[in-house]
């Protein structure tokens, strides 16, 4: 989707992913089931995404990658006990590597050629990370027979080990190890025909356990309690209402792009660092009302749901960028509390066995109690006071169709949107607002199904992510800018598949 006008290639944000996965399902007899999956992954993306015009022209000299292998294998079985009791269990095992790698100057050595800028405020730089991810989870669980009253009881562990290796004004390498184990249960109460109420409860430790080669060493161990109370009122057999309180913790962890470029940022910097280098735990509260129905015969599906969350010490993605030294930080900053609420309305609507109108339109207000940027404006920190979330438009929303025209070609139609939202903390630059209209059309023929397709049929151009500083030598560095990561245009193709 991008052009390198450098390089004068046309792939260095290219797309190369291969995926392929393998189920075998056993019936021992009546009692058990067992099941076996195993999947691997190879995926050799570019990354060159950026440029100093905003546009979908680049000048790297040393582009990207976003590359991920992965293999994953999982096993599961259902026994059937005593009294109709089933017993569930979930072993899964992930060996996964990452390379991610960026040009950071986004342009070519030589660029400042005495004409178009100074050479000697040229610099060039990249920066890559190498990551070694591999987790081990086990779930184990009992479940009733169903009734009036169904429980489920259960124990779940995973043991996650990351190795780091970062290239980037030298080496940094860490490794990251962590522990969970969590027992759990749920009861589902049908009190009569009308109300049903269900509770549940988890209570997890975790440990885990960090160093890196800039010596900072850390360990802790923590508990944490989550918990759910919903009750719901059925009527006219097609009505669902229903109101939910729940609790939530996200663990927290080190924030290793901190860690690694502590020492080599400005001291201005260092101890607003320091203090970032680990993040906390956050805990979330959630009430939720709502209602579910299914009227006209089945024809009108809907659900509507309103929601409020409290975010105690909220993990908010936020940057730093250090001017003199050129070094961009990211890092989850939990030093807030913050709020989101809104509402869900998902709707499905059959006008005839052929036809399928569907809507889903999402309306978000978010908010940050307050947290410590720095401004590069000012080049000063300052407190950032209620004001929204990143990345969380008001309005979302996807609507379309699906078209039956005989039984064996079906189309697609769809329009997906969402409203402008800031892109970070640091500044209140934003993402504009975007609409994107999509269609398929598919043909079957026995086994075999063709499906050609079309992605941002009208070519809108939109960002996805958004950047603010100065990174452009022909000003000397000077002037911040807000850079911006555009989405893909308009693409298409033909997908085949063929059923065993």
């Amino acid at each position: 989707f991008l052009d390198n006008t450098f390089l004068g290639r046309d792939n260095t944000n290219k797309r190369d992913e291969f995926s392929s996965r393998g189920k075998v399902h056993w019936s021992l007899s009546g009692d058990a089931d067992i099941r076996l999956t195993a999947a691997y992954s190879n995926i050799d993306n570019g990354y060159d995404a950026f440029s100093l015009e905003n546009n979908r022209r680049t000048r790297t000299d040393r582009p990207g990658t976003d590359a991920q292998e992965a293999i994953t294998m999982g096993l599961s079985t259902n026994w059937t006990l005593y009294a109709g009791l089933q017993l569930e269990t979930q072993i899964s095992w992930s060996d996964v590597d990452e390379q991610y790698g960026f040009d950071e100057d986004w342009v070519f050595a030589g660029f400042c050629d005495g004409v178009t800028c100074n050479p000697l405020v040229e610099f060039n730089s990249t920066d890559l990370f190498e990551r070694d991810r591999e987790v081990f989870s086990a779930d184990v669980r009992i479940k009733s027979n169903p009734a009036r009253i169904d429980w489920v009881l259960g124990f779940y562990a995973q043991q996650r080990n990351e190795d780091l290796d970062r290239q980037h004004f030298g080496r940094f390498a860490s490794t990251y190890e962590t522990e969970r184990y969590a027992g759990y249960g749920q009861v589902i109460v049908e009190l009569n025909n009308h109300w049903a109420v269900t509770g549940g409860f988890r209570y997890e430790q975790f440990n885990d356990e960090y160093s890196d080669t800039n010596r900072l060493i850390t360990k802790s161990k923590e508990g944490y309690w989550s918990g759910q109370l919903t009750a719901e009122y059925s009527f006219l057999d097609d009505v669902l209402i229903f109101g939910t309180l729940s609790r939530g913790v996200k663990p927290g962890g080190v924030n290793t792009d901190t860690s690694s470029n502590l020492p080599l940022v400005a001291a201005t910097f260092r101890t607003f660092l320091t203090e970032r280098q680990k993040f906390a735990s956050e805990t979330l509260f959630n009430k939720e009302i709502g209602i579910k129905a299914s009227v006209y015969n089945h024809r009108l599906q809907m659900r509507l749901t309103a929601f409020h969350i409290d975010r105690y010490d909220a993990q908010l993605e936020s940057f730093t960028f250090d001017p003199s030294t050129f070094i961009f930080t990211s890092f989850l900053d939990s030093k807030s509390d913050a709020e989101n609420y809104g509402v869900e309305l998902e709707l499905d609507y059959f006008p005839n066995r052929d036809v399928n109108l569907f809507a889903n339109i999402g309306y978000l207000e978010t908010n940050v109690e307050r947290m410590t940027v720095f401004d590069l404006d000012r080049l000063t920190f300052r407190p950032l006071v209620d004001r929204d979330q990143a990345k969380s438009p008001n309005w979302t929303y996807n609507i379309g169709a699906n078209l039956k025209f005989n039984d064996r070609l079906h189309g697609r139609f769809e329009v997906e949107g969402r409203d402008s939202n800031f892109f970070g903390y640091y500044h209140d630059g934003k993402i504009e607002a975007y609409a994107l209209a999509h269609a398929s059309v598919s043909y079957t023929v026995g086994p075999i199904t063709a499906q050609a397709w079309m992605r941002n049929i009208f070519g809108t151009n939109y960002a996805v992510h958004g950047l603010f500083f100065a990174n452009d030598p022909r000003d000397a560095f000077t002037r911040n800018r807000e850079y911006f990561q555009r989405g893909e245009p308009r693409v298409f193709g033909l997908n085949l598949s063929y059923r065993f």
